[in-house]
């Protein structure tokens, strides 16, 4: 199977409602360049609280690609992902604290955070290697 078969496979299983096919069709989107179209589909899955892109929107509004940054939204998706123990949003979030976005006193609890992320992101490389956790 090609690149555009697979393409049409992901946007068909999400036009049929799959969480995942949404997550994976806008995987495709995004890593073909095309941000913008993407952040429909990751909103069609993290909507349903798939943790994947739940992470990805996050992200997006994080950094700003396909959409405008809003570092609110940015928590808001990110925080969402990592209650279900979504590796990468955990490290996210802790860059974002680092940074000051949350203002001083976050500083030090994103280096914490970090470090948790790191502990976390190796555990479950070796027990469950994968697990949607680790699917970014």
């Amino acid at each position: 199977m090609d690149k555009a078969q697979a393409a049409q496979w992901f946007e068909r299983a999400a036009r049929t409602g799959s969480m995942s096919g949404a997550f994976y069709f806008a995987r495709f989107l995004t890593t073909d360049g095309k941000h913008s179209e993407s952040i429909h589909w990751y909103k069609q899955a993290a909507d349903r609280g798939y943790p994947p892109a739940l992470f990805r929107l996050g992200l997006a509004y994080a950094k700003g690609k396909g959409i405008e940054i809003n570092i609110r939204l940015a928590y808001k998706y990110l925080e969402a992902s990592k209650k279900d123990g979504h590796v990468f949003a955990l490290r996210e979030i802790a860059l974002l604290d680092i940074k000051g976005n949350r203002g001083f006193k976050f500083r030090l609890y994103g280096v914490l955070e970090l470090c948790r992320a790191i502990t976390t992101g190796i555990y479950f490389g070796i027990v469950d290697s994968k697990s949607d956790k680790l699917r970014g």
